[in-house]
């Protein structure tokens, strides 16, 4: 089966890219007032017009790409703090050209009258939010005005809120009942299984399956679902049952990759391809046209330039050896040929480097017969640079023609591509270098399961295992940070029913805390792992069976969602994955938080945590120890995190999205217990051991010293020569 690629509905990629120009527009007019000393008032007038038109457009498609993608981060404040200090530059040098202009004119007639320069004008900062926007905006588009009228109150609209001067207007959300939110960024909807969500809209028809705003009259909006295409919304989608048998000879699961030998006597053909950028400007970069892959990649670097669509997408590439490398991110941009209108859509798997610079060797094309009249895909072919992107056999066969012809006997060639003529093939041997270099790329598949025969595979899930328990590292000196840990354990620490309950540590109190909406990326996280886990039955019934002991055991409890309050409230979301070890006795799986996904405001709750320090020996001063004893003993403390309890106040810090079964609601679960994948996770497991030695180490001291000295994280390293006091530490 091959990989899925996620593709941007045509609608959306519409309305992201005439936000773009709109973008593009102010950053020029910004350009302008920076390079142009003097313009005449005419100039600067039409600049005027332009800049608060483009403004206009700009505010009214980020609604609509609100509506369409609730998880776009496009940052709003920014443009509009832009477009306020472009707008008052504006008018201020138009002050002073109108001041400058009466002045001449009062000199030459030779009257004395004075005149007043126009005060500076002060654009008060946007202090609302796009949903309040958006409800404004939809109660203007559901009046009967005719439509001139109409777009005359919006832009009015748009001015005052950008005054500061909206209209205060009610905002519902009927499924939830909340006054701060409307339905389609209901968080309690959103999780809702699918048959309920449509249950919903079916016994509200004034709903619109489109934008899911209330209203009779024809939706203004045209987007589809992004998974079958069909006009509704994409939270109402439901899957349909497939009971078709699969025929025979249907494709495998993995696909076949790139072969890609560069020798030092072949040249290979590059060409050379325009991508837009954020800002609306070209950028010029090398390509590799590679017809042996079924995927493409291309550079991190050039994707932080080109500031492009990123996803999070796991995959695996083999190469020749088996040699696996692991792709974490995938990109999406447009390119465009050089030479004609050809344009073609990517989806690259982000690389740091795709190959060595290109070709090996420079050499003299003056050489080679070329015609004068043929436009060269690459100007440069023979000379050694960089290469930016690989083009697969999707687009190489997009982009080949039916034209070669032969530059020498036996080659190279010039071929007929859709981005201009390249060369490629055997160069004469007096071009060639005696270095030889080669890329290879097998096979690309989507990384769905964990249980792989191969030993790398087996050795990052086990690293993945190991950095989960990992101790922080001592310093030298204690730092701050480390005090503060210190701190915040002493005062917080106290045994609840047998068992320690603290706080977690954090750099700011918790009412405080601004985190930013983490629930989006969190379900968006959730929802692949379910597809992960659907083609992997055997996985999936053994994570179902992990969460499902961990709500038994009391470690986490069903939470209403709807008593969160996800605009003000300090609220995160972990999302989570399998971690295995066959090897374990006690845990052969378990399940990784990941505190490090960043919000909306681009922080993570590892960013707000305190590290605390190093509480226990170092491993290898207990492995010399191990070895004196003539009896040793190892044990290992059972779900060691886990017996360690959260302060009640601290665990909306602590929220988890799960549901059994594809067809029931997901439920949001909060997390009771000290959590893996938290940065202060091993330090508070750590230091409640060192806590209880302290404790309890006049009644149990042979245990206590293990405690101290011979136990690192969760394991237990003893010994003595004794075997009755060895057996005493046993029982103790």
């Amino acid at each position: 089966m091959s990989k899925k690629e996620s593709t941007m509905p045509d609608e959306l990629k519409r309305l992201v890219a005439a936000r773009g120009q709109c973008k593009g527009i102010i950053t020029k007019t910004e350009r302008f007032l920076q390079s142009s000393s003097a313009a005449d008032i005419e100039m600067l007038k039409i600049k005027k017009d332009r800049l608060i038109a483009a403004f206009n457009q700009f505010s009214e498609l980020t609604i609509e790409l609100q509506v369409l993608d609730p998880t776009d981060r496009d940052d709003f404040d920014l443009t509009e703090e832009i477009f306020c200090k472009i707008l008052a530059r504006l008018n201020i040098l138009l002050a002073d050209h109108t001041s400058s202009n009466e002045h001449d004119s009062n000199s030459g007639t030779g009257g004395d009258s004075q005149f007043q320069k126009l005060p500076r004008i002060v654009i008060n900062k946007f202090s609302g939010n796009m949903e309040k926007k958006a409800a404004a905006l939809e109660t203007l588009t559901q009046t009967s005005s005719p439509p001139h009228y109409e777009r005359s109150r919006r832009i009015s609209l748009a001015s005052n809120l950008v005054s500061g001067k909206e209209e205060k207007r009610k905002i519902k959300c009927k499924y939830c009942e909340s006054n701060l939110h409307r339905l389609y960024v209901c968080p309690k909807f959103k999780l809702a299984s699918a048959q309920e969500r449509n249950n919903f809209m079916e016994k509200n028809k004034s709903f619109c399956v489109i934008c899911l705003n209330e209203h009779t009259q024809k939706c203004r909006f045209n987007f589809k679902c992004a998974i079958c295409k069909a006009p509704h919304n994409t939270l109402l989608h439901q899957e349909q049952e497939d009971t078709s048998e699969s025929p025979e000879g249907t494709a495998s699961s993995s696909r076949v990759g790139l072969i890609c030998n560069t020798s030092s006597d072949i040249i290979l053909p590059t060409v050379e391809v325009k991508i837009m950028s954020l800002d609306g400007t070209y950028i010029k970069t090398r390509a590799l046209l590679d017809s042996g892959s079924q995927v493409s990649f291309v550079l991190a670097s050039l994707t932080e330039k080109i500031k492009c669509k990123k996803n999070k997408q796991t995959s695996t590439v083999i190469g020749i050896g088996n040699g696996i490398s692991r792709i974490n991110k995938t990109a999406e941009f447009p390119i465009f040929s050089c030479v004609n209108n050809f344009k073609v859509n990517l989806s690259c798997c982000i690389v740091d480097k795709i190959t060595e610079d290109l070709p090996q060797f420079n050499m003299d094309k003056n050489k080679l017969i070329i015609p004068k009249n043929i436009k060269l895909a690459d100007e440069n072919f023979e000379k050694t640079a960089p290469i930016s992107i690989l083009l697969g056999c999707d687009i190489f066969f997009q982009a080949m023609q039916h034209h070669v012809r032969p530059l020498n006997l036996g080659g190279p060639f010039l071929i007929s591509t859709q981005f201009g003529h390249v060369v490629a093939g055997a160069v004469p041997t007096q071009h060639a270098s005696a270095n030889k270099t080669s890329l290879f790329v097998n096979k690309v598949s989507q990384a769905h399961s964990i249980f792989g025969s191969d030993s790398r595979e087996l050795d990052a899930n086990l690293k993945q295992f190991w950095e989960a328990e990992k101790v922080p590292q001592a310093f030298q000196e204690t730092s701050s940070e480390q005090e503060l840990a210190e701190i915040s354990f002493k005062e917080s620490v106290i045994l609840n029913e047998n068992k320690f309950q603290v706080a977690l540590p954090l750099k700011q109190p918790i009412t405080k805390l601004e985190l930013g909406d983490s629930f989006s990326a969190a379900l968006q996280r959730f929802l692949n792992l379910e597809k992960r886990l659907l083609k992997d039955t055997l996985l999936y019934e053994k994570y179902k069976d992990f969460i499902s002991e961990y709500v038994k055991l009391g470690h986490a409890e069903v939470y209403d969602i709807s008593n969160y309050d996800l605009q003000n409230d300090a609220v995160y979301f972990l999302p989570h994955h399998p971690v295995f070890n066959e090897q374990s006795k006690t845990t052969k799986m378990r399940t990784v938080f990941d505190g490090s996904m960043v919000t909306k405001n681009k922080i993570s709750l590892n960013d707000v945590l305190l590290n605390g320090p190093a509480v226990q020996s170092e491993l290898f001063d207990i492995l010399i120890q191990f070895r004196f004893p003539k009896y040793v003993l190892i044990a290992d403390i059972k779900q060691m995190f886990r017996m360690i309890l959260i302060d009640p106040k601290y665990r909306s810090l602590q929220n988890i999205l799960w549901r059994e079964h594809v067809d029931l609601p997901i439920s949001c679960l909060q997390l009771k217990t000290v959590t893996y994948g938290l940065k202060s996770s091993s330090f508070l497991a750590t230091r409640c051991l060192l806590e209880l030695a302290q404790r309890f180490g006049d009644k149990f001291p042979l245990a206590a010293e293990v405690l101290r000295q011979q136990t690192y994280v969760d394991d237990v390293h003893t010994g003595h020569d004794n075997i009755n006091v060895l057996l005493q530490i046993k029982s103790n």
